[in-house]
Order: C-alpha cells, then structure tokens, then sequence
C-alpha cells in the first residue's frame, strides 16, 4: 500500500545515536543516516505546560518506516540537535516527537 502521505516529506534531517566514548573522550556523536520527513512544530499540554516549563522549540516527525527514528536519538536540524523522546509506528510509517537538545549543540 502506498503512504498517501508522503508528498508532505519534504525535509531532511540528520539521525545520530549517542554513545559513551569512555572516561577520557566523554559522550560522541555517531552518524546513523539521513531521512526525508514531513517536520511540523508541536506544542503538548501537559502538567508542565501549566507550570510554564513548555519547550518552545519541540517539532513532530512524520515519517516511513525508519528503525533508526527511537527514542534518544539525536536530531540534526537547521543547526540545532533536537532529542527524540517519543516514536512510534503507525499503519503508514513513523511519528516521532523531538525537542530541543541544548546539551547537544
């Protein structure tokens, strides 16, 4: 079955997965792949929400089957690192909430 919702893909983002570089090298960035996406910034109402600790700079990823799009991976978009802290799959592929990594840039 074709995705009928693939004609909005029309970004590209970069996928890294954090690993331990050990003691001496600390935390390194290793590149697993680039994907083709439709990015749509996204806003939750959660508890934090009412406590005015809302990431202003958080975006859902709408996207094909991609393993590499889990949790914890780091985003690479518009210069910035974003963490995925939420994927799931779907009928049609991958959604995914990502939010801006300020420990990443």
């Amino acid at each position: 079955m074709n995705n009928p919702f693939e004609r909005f893909y029309d970004t590209e983002i970069e996928i890294y997965k954090k690993t331990n570089g050990g003691y001496s090298n600390g935390d390194t960035k290793e590149y697993v792949g680039k994907i083709i996406c439709d990015l749509q910034p996204y806003r939750e109402e959660t508890e934090d929400g009412m406590r005015g600790l809302v990431c202003e700079r958080q975006y859902k990823i709408f996207a094909d089957k991609y393993p590499i799009l889990t949790e914890g991976n780091l985003v690479l978009f518009g210069g910035a690192f974003y963490r995925i802290v939420s994927a799931e799959e779907w009928t049609f592929g991958t959604t995914a909430v990502m939010r801006y990594a300020s420990d990443e840039s």
